[in-house]
């Protein structure tokens, strides 16, 4: 929201709906890409906001390609030789309270270790209009020397409002694998395969029977000479609603 040009669209207080128009670009040229796994919409062709927890990211970048705008997010990698923790506590008007906090460990059985949750809650205005967002990541990383390495990631999140006639009691969850190598001086090479469902409570009196499941398969390449880079990109997806393939360079 703090960038010219792009306008955040919420459907209330927290627990709601959030998404961004920009540039005149409609909502399925918004696309969001975590650590190099899109995160595709499951609940239409825009992509909700509200279900990204900001514990464990160490980078956002927003750019504007052609014909589109991306979101690139960056999780922090455990680099520092002794495990750390952070935790951030917060309280507000409306009822409203966060519990956010991140541990990583660079040596837990063999690999580098990342744990993340994520919790906001409001009563709204009035207090009668309570909503919450709330998640967790969990993300493990075997890396050999500098050559390169294999992270296996998970992310949990789940939006709730009291608010009505809106979505609610929907789970978001996200996993993937990914292995990262150098090829040769200067050449990177990835792929990575995951898979995204949104499912319903078994309370939730509508919603309760839904679930989707969409994969993707990824290959991703990067070549760098000085100040000069060459990257190319090429997905596949299944799942209703999803292009068939995505390629880019």
């Amino acid at each position: 929201s703090l960038i010219p040009g792009v306008i955040s669209l919420k459907g209330g207080d927290f627990g709601t709906p959030v998404t961004v128009m920009a540039f005149g670009v409609g909502g399925g040229r918004v696309r969001v890409v975590w650590d190099g796994f899109e995160l595709v919409p499951l609940e239409g062709a825009v992509p909700d906001l509200s279900r990204i927890g900001f514990a464990g990211l160490d980078e956002v970048r927003v750019e504007r390609p052609p014909g589109e705008l991306l979101i690139s997010l960056k999780t922090r990698e455990p680099l520092a030789p002794d495990p750390a923790s952070f935790v951030e506590v917060g309280t507000g008007d409306l009822g409203t309270n966060l519990l956010r906090g991140v541990f990583v460990h660079p040596n837990a059985f063999g690999g580098a270790f990342t744990f993340a949750f994520d919790r906001l809650e409001t009563r709204g205005p009035g207090l009668d209009a309570a909503g919450s967002l709330s998640g967790f990541a969990l993300r493990y990383a075997i890396v050999r020397g500098d050559r390169g390495g294999i992270v296996g990631e998970m992310r949990r999140f789940a939006a709730h409002t009291d608010v009505a006639d809106l979505t609610t009691g929907l789970t978001r969850n996200d996993w993937n694998v990914r292995a990262r190598w150098r090829l040769a001086e200067g050449l990177i090479g990835e792929g990575y395969w995951g898979a995204s469902s949104l499912a319903g409570g078994p309370e939730e009196p509508v919603y309760g029977a839904l679930d989707i499941r969409r994969t993707q398969l990824g290959l991703r390449t990067k070549y760098t000479v000085g100040n000069l880079w060459a990257q190319g990109t090429a997905r596949r997806f299944s799942g209703h609603g999803v292009p068939g393939a995505n390629y880019e360079l």
